[in-house]
């Protein structure tokens, strides 16, 4: 029962969650169209009984009428199955108005809290949002059939206690089968998600090292280790699909063998009208389909644990505060600041003390997945700490990483993006001039539409470094901003930092590629604690 209970709560967290409006209307629709089909499925094999036996079980007008005219009988199966697309579809555009929402909500939080990883924050907004729209999805299922079993229930028992006593004994019969299928179920959904999960963190960690991963020649044990997983995803999928198929189609099973029984052991030991016959086949169907929604229900409640442990984060008081002071001497300080990702108990950084003075130039070195790009996250404010002070000079902030942002719309859209003034174009052809992206721009030039596709990657990373300046950045965040680009460029682009009085604080593996006043590198120790150690130059 608690069980129950705090599936129905997590139903209304649910709907709650979501910004969609008139969600109760729509489900109770769904359940208007289930009845309807219930009765109009009765009237068909009713009318169907009638008139191929020629004898009356039920006496009534409106079922006299379709006898008499087995045309009309035409209109009703349409109608059904028109009622029944109607019905289903308003159930899949719910879900995918839910999964909608969901996704947003998602991306809100991965965007308001920052402590998510890459592969977490992909994997919970492209397949979690998914599988949570479909418990919703499960639950109006449930409902529809449910109302599909009382109805063929009533019909089958009315004024008939026998009848009544072994549909109670079936039921009873299925409970426990079904209770084992759906714990079973559970289970395999859980193991199903963490290989998912470990699946996506995997892809992740291979595309960040992938030219690592080369040099040490290491792709045949990174392989293996990627199949061994996706073999036990495929096997846990399989163990799911059985346990779902074998729940759904059981109660069908049980009521054709048992009229096989019957006949076989002779008709003539019990009446079975054909009315009864199909109405009781099309009440199982209702049960089946009530089991399926039960299951996936109970599978995707391991999904709906996720979306409450990132509510329960939305919530996490911090004790972080980053102030802007512009009258500081520092263009970033940080005092005592620790942070640690999400459903992760061990700081990935712990009382971080650093200084960055104005208008110098710092970069940060370190192993691949020491956290270089975590610090720059932190010190530029879009990860959220959970302890600390911090104090920054401006927020005329810049940020270029090794991916360039190009939008697949005009040059001029592209070089102010987010900006929130109006940019003259001659001050934009004087940068692309400077930057020589080009070998000739003009006016015109602005409104050629350009993607990645059309660009080098030389051409998209100084459109990045361009669009930074066009904002009057006065702190520069660099990651690995220039690991793709030749020689030439990255001299060219390292003459045009040093030329700028700003405050560039640079994570790198080519530190020898700059100019630069400062040099942190991060190391991890022996209790695995990250330390950043200034290294003299």
């Amino acid at each position: 029962m608690k069980k129950i209970t705090k599936i129905v709560k997590d139903i209304f967290f649910v709907a709650k969650l979501t910004t969609i409006k008139r969600k109760k209307i729509r489900i109770l629709f769904s359940a208007v169209i289930s009845n309807s089909i219930s009765f109009a499925d009765i009237l068909i094999i009713l009318t169907f009984s009638q008139i191929l036996t020629d004898s009356e079980t039920v006496t009534n007008k409106y079922l006299d009428l379709l006898s008499d005219n087995p045309i009309s009988i035409i209109f009703i199966v349409v109608l059904r199955y028109v009622l029944n697309f109607i019905g289903k579809y308003n159930i899949f555009s719910l879900t995918k108005d839910i999964e909608k929402s969901i996704k947003v909500y998602l991306l809100k939080e991965v965007y308001k809290r920052g402590n998510y990883s890459v592969a977490d924050a992909t994997y919970y907004i492209e397949s979690l949002s998914g599988h949570i729209a479909y418990f919703f999805n499960s639950f109006s299922n449930i409902m529809s059939s449910g109302i599909q079993v009382i109805i063929f229930i009533s019909f089958l028992t009315y004024d008939s206690f026998e009848v009544l006593s072994t549909f109670g004994v079936l039921l009873i019969a299925l409970y426990y089968p079904t209770k084992w299928l759906l714990s079973k179920g559970r289970s395999a959904m859980e193991d199903s998600f963490a290989y998912s999960q470990f699946s996506v963190r995997y892809i992740q960690r291979i595309i960040d090292n992938l030219f690592l991963v080369k040099i040490l020649n290491t792709e045949k044990f990174e392989v293996l280790n990627f199949e061994n997983n996706i073999t036990d995803l495929n096997n846990t999928e399989r163990k799911r699909f059985v346990l779902s198929d074998i729940n759904t189609t059981i109660p069908n099973f049980i009521a054709v063998f048992s009229f096989s029984l019957i006949l076989a052991l002779g008709a003539d030991r019990l009446t079975l009208s054909l009315e009864f016959i199909g109405i009781t086949l099309r009440l199982m169907q209702s049960v089946g389909s009530m089991n399926s929604a039960l299951s996936m229900l109970i599978s995707t409640h391991v999904h709906l644990d996720v979306l409450l442990l990132i509510k329960e984060n939305s919530k996490f008081d911090s004790d972080f505060n980053y102030e802007i002071d512009k009258n500081s001497k520092s263009a970033i300080r940080m005092k005592n600041v620790s942070f640690k990702f999400m459903n992760n108990d061990t700081f990935f950084y712990e009382d971080l003390n650093l200084d960055f003075e104005k208008n110098k130039h710092y970069v940060i070195t370190g192993e691949n997945g020491s956290g270089k790009s975590t610090l720059l996250g932190i010190l530029a404010g879009a990860l959220h700490p959970t302890s600390g002070t911090a104090v920054k000079s401006s927020n005329k902030i810049g940020y270029i990483g090794a991916s360039p942002l190009i939008l697949e719309d005009t040059l001029r859209e592209n070089l102010k993006y987010a900006s929130k003034k109006d940019i003259p174009d001659s001050k934009m052809l004087e940068f692309l001039d400077e930057f020589k992206v080009f070998t000739e721009t003009s006016t015109e030039d602005l409104d050629k539409i350009i993607s990645n596709k059309t660009l080098s990657s030389g051409q998209m990373q100084k459109i990045s470094f361009i669009r930074a300046f066009l904002s009057n950045c006065e702190i520069l965040f660099l990651d690995e901003s220039t690991s793709n680009l030749d020689i030439g460029t990255k001299k060219q682009i390292s003459d045009i930092l040093n030329s700028k009085e700003i405050t560039i604080i640079n994570s790198t593996h080519n530190a020898e590629d700059f100019n630069f006043d400062a040099h942190f590198k991060i190391v991890i120790d022996k209790d695995d604690r990250r330390l950043i150690q200034p290294l003299n130059i």
